[in-house]
């Protein structure tokens, strides 16, 4: 039995992203008349050659990385409201990294150097900036503050790029291409977050709180402020968006004569992460309002981890096993803390701060730590199997365009 080569995949994985081609379509109107044309001009006038697919996708990511670190700074709890120019710097790395997130698979045609490592790089960039995105979509709209805190809305909020991202991943494992509605969220999601961006930076985020009466005052869908309004739009659309697409997956797996119980078993991490977050954010609120970032920096952790596993085993195509090793010590941490409050509980008294905090700060550090190492690990080790490194681009020699394909849209493999 010989010596395996890799950690995380086989010789026949490591032969499937070497021959990996992305097949994807962006139905999008705005990406396809504003948003792509855009993409383009800047680079074929702005980008030059040498620089690498992967560090302009990078590079977007830092914008609203940096949004965050401000908003941070200025309200650590995000109970107080920022200054207005944070807002309208906000919606400009929003825009930044939407635009640059659309150059890089540009700029990867354009030098010829699309791999299986960009798609994958591109993707957990993706998934980080769900997760930053989350973050800064509750200081936009307030929703940490006294007056607008509801389990609901704070969980329509992180739902919002959670839920779609998670389940686009699973259509394109089982369907084969990445297939992205009218409406979507790289396209017309991130504009509605440059729009209400805006918005606070000249109303105030505490706009969203006031009440109006005239707003959608339905009898059976009582909603009066903006951020109620912001809430349950978002949840309709990406509640049907969501099943629309388990649809198509299951009627694929129908027409191919197979089952559509592993597809739906293969939705549950996800699930649990999403039971775990509602279960935190509804009982143990005290932990999101005290530190939001600990907080939701540890569930946007666990999702990156999952949704690059799903996105490699497509690649690879190799079974997806959903019950992975993350999912394991941050649940085992958090029955732990349910626990040990319980039994405080039951012996009639409370959980000390000190206790509390120690149990909720092993969480995340074990959790970020072993996703940060993950995520070197998959870029060393596609970056051997593919003879390639991740910000230069290998001298082709003339070589054809690497295999990439796109279907009536948008192409991001690099």
């Amino acid at each position: 039995m010989g010596v395996r080569k890799w950690i995380l995949f086989d010789d026949k994985g490591a032969e499937a992203l070497r021959q990996y081609k992305y097949v994807g379509v962006d139905n999008s109107l705005t990406y396809k008349y504003a948003l792509s044309p855009l993409a383009e001009y800047v680079v074929q006038t702005c980008i030059p050659r040498w620089m690498a697919p992967n560090l302009i996708t990078l590079l977007g990511l830092l914008f609203p990385l940096i949004s965050l670190c401000i908003f941070a700074c200025y309200s650590p709890h995000f109970r107080t409201e920022p200054p207005a120019w944070t807002f309208f710097f906000n919606a400009f790395a929003l825009f930044a990294y939407q635009t640059l997130d659309n150059m890089d698979g540009k700029q990867a045609r354009r030098t010829q150097s699309s791999n299986a490592l960009g798609m994958v790089f591109d993707h957990g960039c993706d998934a980080i900036n769900a997760g930053i995105g989350a973050i800064n979509l509750l200081v936009v709209l307030g929703l940490m503050s006294s007056g607008m805190w509801e389990p609901f809305l704070v969980l329509s909020a992180v739902a919002t790029p959670f839920l779609p991202f998670y389940v686009a991943t699973w259509e394109e494992y089982y369907v084969g291409a990445l297939i992205l509605p009218v409406v979507n969220g790289p396209a017309e999601g991130v504009l509605l977050g440059v729009m209400f961006s805006l918005i606070s930076g000249l109303c105030g985020s505490a706009w969203w709180g006031k009440e109006h009466a005239s707003l959608l005052a339905l009898d059976w869908l009582p909603v009066t402020r903006p951020g109620e309004a912001v809430g349950w739009f978002s949840l309709v659309s990406i509640v049907l968006t969501c099943l629309c697409q388990i649809g198509n997956v299951l009627l694929l797996q129908h027409r191919k004569g197979r089952s559509i119980v592993q597809p739906l078993l293969d939705l549950l991490p996800f699930a649990a992460l999403a039971g775990g977050a509602s279960l935190l954010i509804a009982t143990e609120h005290e932990l999101l309002i005290e530190a939001p970032l600990l907080t939701l920096g540890t569930i946007a952790a666990i999702f990156v981890e999952q949704v690059v596993s799903l996105m490699l085993a497509h690649m690879t195509h190799s079974l997806y096993v959903p019950y992975h090793r993350t999912l394991l010590p941050a649940f085992l941490l958090f029955v732990a803390l349910v626990s040990l409050e319980s039994w405080e509980a039951l012996k009639g008294r409370a959980l000390s701060a000190e206790r509390l905090w120690t149990l909720w700060h092993a969480h995340f550090l074990v959790v970020f730590a072993y996703t940060a190492l993950y995520l070197v690990l998959i870029v060393a080790e596609l970056s051997r199997v593919l003879e390639v490194r991740p910000f230069r681009i290998k001298d082709r020699g003339g070589a054809p365009e690497g295999k990439a394909t796109a279907v009536n849209g948008r192409m991001k493999m690099q």
